[in-house]
């Protein structure tokens, strides 16, 4: 029962270390606009994303390893803190995603909406046909409630994907020649 413990203690701080991370971030992305700074910003942003789930997956996963599983850990119990982990981070940044877009800026979504459009107008390589669409769909899932509910839906599924990926990473298998 005391090693069940660990693991969700564990999971649960570093689940809510990711989430701390994760909203720090967000509010330097608020403060800065890095959308404004263009595409290789945007994939820069998107690899800063994927490192800190990978990061808080591996490290969490393995500091459980090495401090009550002498470690050794199957990746059943390996998934099982990543997804534990995904879960706690996930609650907080819905949570966080609802309070920021119904009380401290609900325009923020229009804005992100708007540079998105621009950007879809400027661009060659889409058809005007399509266009027109594209922007009306942007424009109809940026309020509030529908990027809470994305959020909602979006975030565990994501963090689970790549949770099962880090999981493969935490993992490690007891030598047959240390067992006899």
């Amino acid at each position: 029962m005391g090693k069940n413990k660990n693991l969700i203690t564990t999971s649960v701080l570093f689940g809510l270390m990711m989430a701390g991370v994760f909203i720090l971030y967000d509010m330097l992305n608020y403060t800065f606009d890095f959308a404004k700074m263009g595409m290789l910003m945007g994939i820069v942003s998107f690899l800063i994303w994927l490192a800190i789930y990978i990061v808080f997956y591996i490290y969490g996963g393995r500091s459980y390893r090495n401090k009550y599983s002498e470690g050794y850990l199957n990746f059943a119990k390996a998934f099982l803190i990543c997804a534990i982990m995904a879960v706690v981070s996930s609650l907080v940044l819905v949570l966080y995603n609802y309070l920021f877009y119904y009380f401290f800026d609900p325009q923020r979504a229009v804005n992100t909406a708007q540079q998105i459009a621009e950007q879809i107008q400027n661009n060659s390589n889409i058809p005007d046909e399509k266009k027109e669409e594209i922007i009306k769909s942007i424009y109809e899932g940026s309020t509030p409630y529908k990027i809470v509910i994305k959020s909602l839906i979006s975030t565990p599924i994501i963090a689970l994907v790549i949770g099962t990926i880090s999981a493969l990473f935490i993992r490690k298998k007891e030598k047959i020649s240390e067992v006899f």
